[in-house]
């Protein structure tokens, strides 16, 4: 499966006779009060997830307790998992899967760089080129020929701070 980097909507409460505006920095959106899936008050683990705004503030308006208590929508991002496109049979891509599956990784990496259009940077003996040539050819690639049309594999989504431990969390109101 593919995963792509997507944002998630989360209800944030707080009482407006003490607060003039949401009390909670970003550090403390986990001590934070929130709604849950049973609109109840929550904790942040327990939070109901809605994937737009509209739908989030349509769930709070449908709350009992939505007069005595303001929210707050907190946007937050993570890895969700979608499901890969279909390719035909004689794409780059299902070619290169096919032969991932059945191939060293040697050969792979060759029908890669064949594709790209950089069989040129593949450092290699000829007697290797001429084995990995003859086990391509099942396949139907010919590396002795340049490629029809150059290949780029499609780009993985993600965000600037894919690399941190926790979510890019902004608010929204």
């Amino acid at each position: 499966m593919a995963t792509e980097y997507r944002s998630f909507f989360n209800i944030g409460l707080y009482d407006p006779a003490h607060f003039d505006r949401w009390p909670y920095g970003s550090n403390e959106y986990d001590s934070a009060l929130y709604l849950s899936a049973k609109k109840r008050k929550c904790g942040w683990g327990k939070a109901a997830e809605f994937n737009s705004i509209d739908e989030a503030r349509a769930f709070f308006n449908d709350w009992k307790n939505s007069s005595k208590l303001k929210m707050h929508i907190i946007e937050f991002k993570k890895y969700v998992e979608v499901p890969e496109p279909t390719y035909p049979e004689d794409h780059p891509h299902s070619l290169l899967k096919r032969i991932h599956q059945g191939e060293k990784y040697n050969v792979w990496v060759t029908a890669e760089l064949w594709f790209k259009g950089q069989i040129s940077t593949h450092y290699v003996s000829k007697q290797t080129l001429r084995r990995h040539r003859d086990i391509l050819i099942n396949y139907g690639i010919d590396i002795a020929k340049e490629p029809e049309q150059i290949y780029e594999p499609p780009k993985m989504k993600r965000d600037d701070v894919w690399h941190t431990a926790s979510p890019k969390l902004k608010a929204l109101d």
